[in-house]
C-alpha cells in the first residue's frame, strides 16, 4: 500500500474479526487419530497394522493380534470403506501416469482428500472412479461400488451420506458423515451398543480438547424395495425444486430435507477421526502483540467448543488467566 500516513489509520484499530481455517490455520490437514468400534487408533499404531498385514500376506500367514483378524473386522473394514466411499475426491491424472508421485488424490475439502489418503496409506485404497462405479483395493482385495445416490454435505446439514451398491453382494448400503453434533442423535437405538457409544464420545472429547477437527462415520444396510419407493420420491422432490409452480405447495426444499432425514436415521456407528490442522506460522507472537497494542481478537469457526476454546490458547487468542463463560444453546432468546 503506497500510503505514508498508513500507521495513523492502523492506529485507529479496535477489532479484527477473523476466520480460523485458512486465517489462524493453514489448511492443510494431518491425519493424527481416529476411534474404530470404541478403540482408538493413532497414525502411526495404523501403518504398523498396515505393515505386518502386508508382510503377512506375502509370507500367507496371519499376523497375531491383527486389527484386520481381530472380532472388530468387520466395522474396522466399514469404517475404512466408509472413507474410501463418501467423498468428492478424484484421482489425480499425473498420478496415474505417474504412479510414484506422493499427492494421489485432489479434492475442494482438504480433509476428505487427508482421509481418502490415509485409508490408502493402510491398504484401504481409492484406485479408479469410472462413471459411478467406485473402484477400491483392500488388501489386494479389488472390490466394486456403484454410486446410487448422493446427498450433499451443506452447512446447515452437517453432514454427507452416499448409497452405494456392493457389486459384489448386490447389497445396498448408505455410509454418512458428519459432526457429532448431528450423528450421534441419527443413531439406532437397537443396532448399537451403548458401551460402543459412549467410548466413542470420550474419544471424540480427547480429540477435541487437542485442537483436532473431528467427524462421526456411520452406516446402515437398506432395503432395496423401500429404498426405491424413498428414491422415487426424492428424485420427485428434486425435479419440483427446480419447477416450483403451485405457490400453495409444500417447499420443495423442505420435502427434501424431510426425506433426507427419514433415510439418514437409525443408523450404526462405526467411529470417529481427529484430524489436526495445523497453526500459520508466527500466529500466535502476532496475536499478543495485537493484544498488547489494545486491539480486540474475534475468531470465528464452526468447530465443537472444545477444539475452539484449545486453538484459542494455542494461538494467544485466549490467555492462561483470561475468564472464560461458555454459552451452550441453539435458541438465541436464552442466549441474550
Amino acid at each position: 500500500v503506497q500510503n505514508m500516513l498508513i500507521h495513523e489509520d492502523l492506529a485507529k484499530v479496535e477489532y479484527i474479526f477473523a476466520d480460523k481455517t485458512g486465517t489462524l490455520t493453514t489448511n492443510e490437514m494431518k491425519f493424527t487419530y481416529c476411534s474404530v468400534n470404541g478403540t482408538m487408533h493413532s497414525k502411526g499404531s495404523l501403518l504398523d497394522m498396515a505393515r505386518k498385514a502386508r508382510k503377512a500376506k506375502s509370507r500367507g500367514s496371519t499376523p497375531k493380534n491383527s486389527q484386520a483378524h481381530s472380532q472388530d473386522k468387520k466395522f474396522f473394514d466399514l469404517f475404512w470403506q466408509a472413507i474410501a466411499l463418501c467423498h468428492d475426491v478424484i484421482i489425480d491424472q499425473r498420478h496415474i501416469d505417474n504412479p510414484n508421485l506422493r499427492e494421489k488424490y485432489q479434492g475442494s475439502s482438504p480433509d476428505e482428500v487427508e482421509l481418502v489418503s490415509m485409508a490408502a496409506e493402510i491398504n484401504y485404497v481409492f484406485q479408479e472412479k469410472r462413471a459411478q462405479v467406485f473402484q477400491l483395493n483392500f488388501n489386494g482385495e479389488i472390490k466394486e461400488f456403484t454410486l446410487i445416490s448422493k446427498i450433499d454435505f451443506n452447512s446447515d446439514r452437517k453432514r454427507m451420506s452416499v448409497i452405494m451398491k456392493d457389486m459384489q453382494t448386490d447389497k445396498l448400503f448408505l455410509f454418512c458423515k458428519g459432526a457429532d453434533s448431528i450423528m450421534l442423535k441419527r443413531l439406532s437405538n437397537e443396532d448399537n451398543h451403548l458401551e460402543i457409544i459412549e467410548k466413542t464420545k470420550a474419544d471424540l472429547h480427547t480429540f477435541s480438547t487437542d485442537g483436532l477437527r473431528t467427524l462421526v462415520i456411520a452406516y446402515k444396510e437398506l432395503d432395496e424395495e423401500k429404498f426405491n419407493e424413498w428414491n422415487t420420491k426424492y428424485s420427485s422432490a428434486q425435479m419440483e425444486e427446480f419447477n416450483v409452480l403451485d405457490a400453495n405447495a409444500v417447499d420443495p426444499a423442505e420435502k427434501l430435507r424431510q426425506l433426507e432425514d427419514e433415510i439418514e436415521n437409525d443408523l450404526v456407528l462405526l467411529g470417529a477421526t481427529g484430524l489436526e490442522d495445523k497453526l500459520q506460522e508466527g500466529v500466535a507472537d502476532t496475536i499478543l502483540d495485537l493484544h498488547k497494542a489494545g486491539i480486540k481478537i474475534w475468531m470465528l469457526t464452526g468447530d465443537k467448543l472444545e477444539t475452539a476454546e484449545n486453538i484459542g490458547y494455542a494461538t494467544n487468542l485466549i490467555a492462561k488467566d483470561t475468564k472464560v463463560f461458555k454459552v451452550r444453546t441453539t435458541d438465541i432468546d436464552s442466549t441474550l
